[in-house]
């Protein structure tokens, strides 16, 4: 992983990668099945940054996919995060276990916690949110839920994309406009069509075809003094 280089859908290398047995990993959360393991990769340009969200999709999301108030779990969100910001409906003796934290989340979990979210409605959408970096957008590796709540399309507009990307890519606004009447935001400094050098890898070890071990980690294809990527997140279970 650390030698390939990204391509809008995934990352390419110019040898054969064992134990892939290919030289090109998907990077749109596609599992990857051997005799024992399943393997994902999963770039964050197609998943909904939480720690700096864009509040329209992350409100479509949370009313797509659960029976929670959006308006009522962003705003406690915002109050959980910023140091200057207090939520005045949220009631004084909720956060009677914990206290929010007032700045940047460490883990995506914090988001189950806030008042107006529960422990349901956050497993509903955990697989399409992160922590990690996004540079930008990117329709060719983002999951149905993603592209419904990000682009404000329907279920079957977001399947034609995925439809349309298994054997071509989309690379312009153009493209997505033919598609489903939609383009892409482009304010400077931001990339869009193309992943970013964040990643969500999820390894899960079989027996008799059950997952019986897990490893969740959020890497950075970033070169550090000991290694050739950075880790965000590491869980084992």
């Amino acid at each position: 992983v650390s030698l390939s280089e990204f391509t809008p859908k995934g990352l390419n290398s110019e040898v054969v990668l064992k134990p892939f047995k290919s030289s090109f990993i998907p990077l749109d959360g596609t599992y990857i099945k051997f005799k024992d393991v399943e393997i994902s990769f999963q770039d964050s340009n197609g998943l909904l940054n939480i720690a700096y969200p864009n509040a329209e999709a992350l409100k479509n999301l949370l009313a797509q996919n659960t029976n929670v108030n959006p308006d009522v779990v962003l705003k406690a969100w915002a109050s959980w995060i910023s140091p200057n910001y207090r939520d005045e409906d949220i009631p004084s003796d909720f956060y009677k276990d914990y206290l929010p934290r007032k700045y940047l989340p460490q883990y995506k979990e914090e988001f189950s916690l806030v008042y107006g979210m529960n422990r349901k409605a956050y497993n509903a959408i955990k697989d399409y949110i992160t922590l990690m970096p996004n540079s930008g957008f990117n329709p060719n590796t983002a999951p149905v839920p993603v592209l419904m709540a990000r682009l404000n399309i329907t279920k079957s507009q977001a399947e034609l994309i995925k439809r349309y990307v298994k054997d071509n890519t989309i690379t312009s606004d153009a493209q997505l406009q033919s598609l489903v009447s939609r383009s892409l935001e482009m304010p400077n400094m931001r990339i869009y069509y193309f992943p970013s050098n964040s990643i969500r890898i999820i390894v899960y070890a079989l027996h008799n075809k059950k997952a019986v071990y897990k490893i969740h980690a959020d890497i950075q294809k970033k070169t550090n003094l000991s290694f050739p990527f950075t880790i965000f997140y590491w869980k084992e279970y």
